[in-house]
């Protein structure tokens, strides 16, 4: 069964105010999707991808406006995204203020991520886009400018990223992009990203009541656990796994961090599945191992490395327990096999 992606109703429900007050009407949307005023108001209700979806194609067409995504980000008020866009205020540091947005994002939005970089003196903040279709330019720029302005906000500074990039191509007017950003801007890029000064992260938040930071991150934690546990969770697991292993087995509670979870939360979403992190890095470190066998074009020191083994004999032995061979020998069979053909 596909993933059913869904968004916080909070997020439709602007959207919707904003289409009043600008005289646009999108009745015949929430009939289509089954979706009523009420149902948006409720207390910790969420909606389907695809209204949020259809809300974001239809309103810039409707109401003729070009910059849509870059003005409705200006127009979002404090307070839209709930416990998030208060815990993000009080949080000690920008740093801090991005990095707990990422970790909960998905009390917003099931179906992207943010990942942040640092590369020297620059920081790379970059959103990645896992559902269904490709986003429209007005959700990506969108995206970006709230991330840029709700940090200059709660900075209380006017600061000015090094460079922004969309994925998508350039408009033919950008001197919106430009009024906004005041950076070089680059379109038909891979990653919609913001790139910025490191540091900035360090920047304290004028806004900030250190006694409020803590309790509500503790209350984001608790509003993600309750979510449903996706069906690509595992998927995940994996692919966090799979990013980390060169530098050695990655430890499981930044992993759980990297995915917005305590190391209690990860590791009981685990066992609900039926699998530990163990047997998944196991799992993964053996599909690698006999990919790289079966193409034959690396060394067995070489795969050992990049599987993060710390010495060719722990591969050995590991490769022995996952196959009851050794690496050569299963390497010799597989090509007496190929010969034999």
């Amino acid at each position: 069964m596909p993933q059913r992606f869904t968004v916080t109703a909070l997020v439709p429900l602007f959207l919707v105010q904003v289409a009043a007050k600008i005289g646009v009407d999108v009745s015949d949307l929430l009939a289509r999707y089954g979706v009523d005023a009420e149902q948006l108001r409720a207390p910790d209700s969420r909606v389907p991808h695809e209204f949020l979806a259809a809300l974001w194609e239809e309103l810039p067409r409707r109401s003729g406006d070009e910059a849509f995504g870059l003005r409705l980000a200006q127009r979002l008020p404090h307070g839209t995204y709930d416990v998030l866009d208060h815990m993000m205020s009080h949080a000690p540091c920008l740093g801090d203020c991005y990095r707990g947005f990422m970790r909960y994002q998905r009390l917003i939005h099931d179906a992207g991520s943010f990942s942040m970089e640092e590369q020297g003196s620059v920081v790379r903040l970059m959103h990645i886009w896992r559902g269904p279709g490709v986003l429209s330019r007005h959700i990506n720029e969108f995206i970006l400018a709230s991330l840029l302005l709700r940090g200059r906000a709660y900075l209380r500074e006017e600061w000015v990223p090094l460079e922004v990039y969309f994925q998508h191509a350039r408009p033919d007017d950008i001197r919106e992009h430009q009024r906004m950003f005041r950076a070089p801007l680059h379109f038909g890029h891979p990653i919609t990203e913001l790139r910025f000064e490191r540091h900035l992260l360090d920047r304290r938040l004028p806004v900030a009541d250190p006694t409020l930071g803590p309790v509500l991150d503790r209350f984001a934690r608790l509003l993600l656990e309750q979510l449903p546990v996706q069906e690509q969770f595992l998927d995940q697991v994996r692919r966090a796994i799979l990013q980390n292993l060169s530098t050695g087995i990655p430890e499981a509670e930044p992993l759980a961090r990297q995915l917005g979870l305590s190391k209690r939360s990860f590791f009981r979403r685990l066992q609900e599945q039926g699998t530990s992190y163990q047997r998944l890095v196991d799992d993964v470190r053996r599909k690698l191992t006999l990919h790289h066998l079966q193409e034959g074009k690396l060394s067995l020191s070489e795969i050992a490395f990049l599987l993060g083994f710390s010495e060719v004999s722990t591969f050995h032995r590991a490769f022995r327990r996952w196959t009851g061979q050794r690496p050569a020998e299963y390497r010799r069979a597989l090509a007496g096999s190929l010969d034999a053909r």
